[in-house]
């Protein structure tokens, strides 16, 4: 995996990360069975939220220990997480049901966080970017649908 002394190009750091990412992206789809739900939340909130989500506060230790080794990028730009400079915003993608364990972390950073500045704006940037990934055919469901008895 790429070093922390790998300057290399926007481009070359972001499929480095797609190459890591790649193994993690597919063992999450497949303990949350392909459904995921995606929120939003400030560095404050996700301080808060570690305290009673244990999968969630693993997620944040891991990704705060591999930064240097994973170089984790923005997710509407090619701005390099640092423990210097960490997200602005984090997008968590967790199961809908309750027997997964493991979060998915992504990151938005100041400049993306404005040009986006709703939840759900920064959302459907993040859906573009699994798109692009590992995830080609990701859509959208409507949460108020969830729970009408059939499938999404």
């Amino acid at each position: 995996m790429v070093g922390a002394v790998d300057g290399g190009s926007g481009r070359n750091q972001r499929r480095r990360a797609a190459r890591h990412r790649q193994y993690t992206i597919q063992d999450f789809h497949r303990e949350i069975a392909g459904v995921f739900s995606l929120v939003v939340v400030t560095p404050i909130e996700m301080l808060l939220l570690i305290d009673s989500n244990a999968a969630l506060a693993a997620g944040l230790v891991d990704w705060l220990n591999q930064i240097e080794e994973t170089r984790p990028i923005c997710i509407g730009c090619e701005t390099v997480f640092t423990p210097d400079l960490p997200p602005t915003a984090w997008l968590i993608a967790q199961a809908v049901h309750d027997d997964a364990k493991g979060v998915m972390l992504m990151g938005a950073c100041e400049a993306c966080c404005d040009r986006h500045p709703t939840a759900d704006a920064l959302i459907a940037v993040a859906c573009d970017q699994l798109r692009r990934g590992a995830w080609p055919n990701l859509r959208a469901l409507d949460p108020k649908h969830f729970g009408a008895g059939g499938r999404a």
